[in-house]
């Protein structure tokens, strides 16, 4: 179903390159770089994520002490690509046609951009239970090989932890899709971070590449 298709979704975008990173223009026309590097323009999106996060309380320093010592990674990323920036399986449409699901749409673009195509594994990593992780990051199109890269383990928790930090400032619907409220978002932000900082994102991909391998059923 939804779950089955959110990480065929991340393929596809995944292959609409972008010539240079950017963020939504002001008339939403266009995504530009407001920033000489995407670097810089990564740590702009986070200055604005600090402002709302506060319910985090001390835990807070804890993570802008983790991404500073990620970021230097982020200069390092070259290729640039078309990114949702919320590609949970709600937001895949799916139709059916002889029994086959296929994707009909993709809905929310609020959080789009154009950057680095692993902004979009932050979510199908903390969305899918662990049998069903690897499958789906088989079919997104990664290896657990390309996991075994420091630089781009570093860079999956930057943006790992971004989210958490844009669930924790309350961005997006008052009530989530799955029934989640406010107070529950937070909640799982902070488990979410816990995880990050003791090593455990790095268990998840693994974990999920060491899973059964199958997809949930439709």
């Amino acid at each position: 179903g939804y779950r089955g298709k959110s990480q065929t979704s991340v393929k596809a975008l995944s292959r609409i390159e972008s010539s240079c990173w950017g963020r939504s223009s002001a008339d939403g026309r266009a995504f530009l770089p407001a920033y000489p590097s995407w670097r810089l323009e990564w740590e702009a999106h986070l200055r604005l994520l600090f402002a709302r996060a506060f319910g985090l309380g001390p835990m807070l320093h804890s993570v802008k002490a983790a991404l500073a010592e990620r970021l230097p990674a982020l200069d390092g990323v070259s290729r640039f690509t078309l990114v949702h920036g919320d590609l949970v399986p709600a937001c895949v449409i799916l139709d059916e046609e002889e029994k086959n699901l296929h994707i009909a749409g993709i809905l929310d673009w609020s959080e789009a951009c154009c950057g680095d195509p692993l902004i979009d594994l932050a979510a199908l990593i903390q969305e899918r239970d662990t049998p069903s992780r690897g499958a789906a990051l088989r079919a997104a199109g990664y290896s657990e090989a390309d996991f075994e890269d420091p630089a781009v383990l570093a860079r999956v928790e930057v943006y790992y932890l971004t989210r958490q930090l844009w669930l924790a400032g309350g961005f997006g619907p008052r009530f989530c899709a799955d029934g989640r409220d406010e107070a529950g978002r937070l909640a799982r932000a902070q488990q979410a971070i816990e995880e990050t900082l003791h090593g455990g994102l790095r268990h998840r991909v693994a974990s999920g590449f060491k899973g059964d391998g199958t997809v949930e059923a439709s």
